[in-house]
């Protein structure tokens, strides 16, 4: 087992396991199964099984090590019900939190704007990746996000930094810095099928959805639904 590096400038990424649905802070990625069974009060009349939603689910053997990043949702069964410590090869249910509340996937990757989608977070908020550092990870909605690197995210809102956009005649407050396209469109809820357009001194410029415009504040964006020769 080997934890997976952090970017440069932070720490480790912070790590917690669901068990019996309840959450639990982990002290790091690699842990034992008596830290699981201590951190969570587990009986010792009962036996700790990582969650495959299988038949074949895999029980932990008593203080064998525990690699939260091959899944990190448990469940808990007597002794006599338990099968035997033996590896499943179907994939482990993940469990992502972001502002401690909990969703279970199937799939390690995820992007920004998925999070934001598996938990319906409202717009115009930021997410940050959770280390054991001050130099916590603004995720961008485009951003690949690997569970191996890292379950744990929290939100941030408005700031004394920001400035003001308009888009479709509304004002927004964000925080100045570079957004992408999609990240336009998540502040103002502008449908992802609409051509978002930029005025720039009276002149309306279409917009590619790769594109990426540097907000400094003031500036003026307008959606409406794409002609036969947008792409």
């Amino acid at each position: 087992m080997s934890s997976v590096q952090p970017p440069s400038g932070h720490s480790l990424a912070k790590w917690f396991f669901l068990i019996d649905d309840v959450r639990v802070p982990a002290p790091r990625q690699q842990i034992s199964e008596a830290i699981v069974r201590a951190q969570a009060s587990v009986p010792a009349d009962r036996v700790i099984i990582r969650d495959q939603n299988s038949p074949s689910d895999q029980a932990i053997g008593d203080h064998a090590p525990v690699d939260l990043a091959q899944g990190n949702v448990f469940y808990t069964v007597e002794r006599c019900d338990a099968p035997p410590a033996a590896p499943c090869n179907l994939p482990p249910k993940l469990a992502f939190s972001v502002d401690d509340k909990v969703e279970e996937v199937l799939t390690g990757t995820q992007t920004g704007q998925s999070l934001f989608d598996l938990f319906a977070l409202p717009a115009g908020r930021t997410l940050f990746r959770d280390y054991e550092s001050p130099n916590d990870h603004a995720v961008s909605l485009t951003e690949s996000v690997q569970f191996a690197e890292g379950p744990v995210f929290y939100t941030r809102g408005a700031t004394v930094d920001e400035v003001e956009i308009t888009i479709d005649r509304t004002p927004h407050k964000v925080k100045a810095g570079n957004y992408s396209v999609a990240d336009l469109k998540r502040i103002g809820g502008v449908p992802a099928t609409l051509q978002l357009d930029q005025i720039v001194n009276g002149v309306i410029t279409p917009l590619p959805e790769t594109a990426t415009v540097c907000v400094e504040g003031g500036e003026v964006f307008i959606s409406h639904p794409r002609d036969a020769c947008s792409s």
